[in-house]
């Protein structure tokens, strides 16, 4: 069984947070179906390969963590998480993106790493909200001019990937406090990195 924890036992329907990190899990448990209201959940460091289509069916779920599992692809109904804030893919074995991940209008932090990523879909422009974004070690060469659209982005990882160069609209991310390039094989930067006065 699952730990649940009610963060008020006198209502019942109340939010949930749901941890099964570390449980050598090879599936989801479908006994989470029935948790409706679940807004946390965290399967971290199990043996996942795959994600139920019912599990974003959770509309208020705001915290989701599958990182350090083997999943190879993500549903496009992850699109359906429309009040998620947290998201954590790192340490799979993911190749692309679903374009509804643009979708996903409140998120705010997004993790990403060590996957086996190339590109990010055109729609990742929309995550308007993003606040913090990991992208290290996968396997980018460069990246879309759609990047400067991530406006309130305070921090970007993008170190230990295969970065030829940056795009010139790196420069609108305003808010940006933390940018991390290292090994890359970048050998200039744009010139609008200069634009990043609070770096």
């Amino acid at each position: 069984m699952p730990t649940i924890y009610h963060s008020n036992a006198n209502k019942p329907d109340d939010a949930a947070v749901v941890n099964l990190d570390s449980r050598q899990l090879t599936s989801v448990p479908t006994s989470l179906r029935t948790l409706s209201h679940l807004r946390s959940l965290s399967l971290y460091n199990n043996q996942l390969t795959t994600v139920p289509d019912w599990l974003w069916q959770f509309g208020a779920l705001e915290i989701l963590n599958l990182s350090a599992n083997q999943i190879t692809t993500i549903s496009s109904h992850i699109g359906a998480l429309a009040r998620l804030r947290m998201l954590d893919l790192g340490h799979n074995a993911l190749s692309q993106l679903p374009d509804s991940i643009g979708e996903l209008a409140q998120l705010h932090f997004l993790y990403l790493s060590n996957n086996q990523l190339q590109a990010l879909p055109t729609t990742f422009a929309r995550l308007h909200n993003l606040r913090y974004l990991n992208l290290t070690h996968n396997r980018f060469i460069n990246l879309s001019d759609s990047l400067g659209q991530l406006s309130h982005l305070t921090e970007l990882r993008l170190y230990h990937n295969q970065l030829v160069s940056l795009p010139h609209t790196i420069g609108q991310l305003g808010h940006l406090i933390e940018l991390h390039l290292m090994q890359n094989r970048l050998s200039t930067l744009p010139s609008t990195i200069g634009w990043l006065q609070n770096l």
